[in-house]
């Protein structure tokens, strides 16, 4: 592959940088919507739930980096 390729796959590639953070968002969005407006719970109710879940991923996300940093495969260590 040349370098004005991988340029340009790179170019395409950094609209996916953030992918999993917005797709996140889209779907608070839509849980805040729904449990709001529709399933008639208290705002929150809903907050404190995001809330725990928030602090439980801070916790985990530790653990998960030092298990993939460890981790090797018959492609190499995880970058």
């Amino acid at each position: 592959m040349s370098n004005e390729s991988k340029s340009k796959l790179n170019i395409a590639l950094f609209a996916f940088n953030n992918a999993a953070t917005n797709c996140y968002m889209i779907l608070l969005n839509i849980a805040s919507y729904y449990t709001f407006g529709k399933a008639g719970m208290i705002m929150s109710i809903l907050l404190n739930i995001i809330t725990v879940m928030r602090i439980l991923d801070g916790i985990t996300d530790p653990f998960i980096g030092t298990l993939i940093d460890k981790t090797e495969t018959r492609f190499g260590k995880y970058r």
